[in-house]
């Protein structure tokens, strides 16, 4: 299950944590970021099941893209971003022998390039 959401100059968050619980509402006023957040979440799903990064962010034939495209993934005046999630496991999320972390983290960075966006980083931590 997703514990925690980190948003770095993703859209129009500077520098933001989200907590996740089993169920959690946004509310907000309007033009607060609930959607953006909305599509961090969908940009994550999107990599995740093995869709190019451009993709994820255009769309193609079979999916939509995400509001504002390229150009408003990453904050205003900003050259890079990165969403992080922290994930944690329970015993029944796996069928193997040795032992596993029971969190994990994941953390992608992504810049600004010419013909569009480009991943610089991407990391797996798993903790105790």
């Amino acid at each position: 299950m997703i514990k925690e959401l980190r948003l770095v100059n993703w859209k129009s968050f500077e520098d933001s944590k989200l907590f996740v619980d089993p169920l959690t509402f946004l509310i907000g006023t309007n033009a607060s970021g609930k959607s953006n957040i909305l599509d961090a979440f969908q940009f994550l799903q999107r990599i995740a099941s093995g869709i190019s990064i451009q993709s994820a962010i255009n769309g193609d034939r079979s999916i939509h893209s995400l509001r504002g495209g390229t150009e408003w993934i990453i904050r205003h005046g900003q050259d890079s971003c990165s969403l992080g999630i922290k994930v944690q496991l329970s015993k029944t999320d796996y069928d193997y022998d040795y032992e596993i972390e029971d969190e994990v983290d994941y953390e992608i960075e992504m810049r600004k390039i010419e013909q569009g966006i480009e991943i610089v980083s991407e990391k797996l931590k798993g903790n105790k």
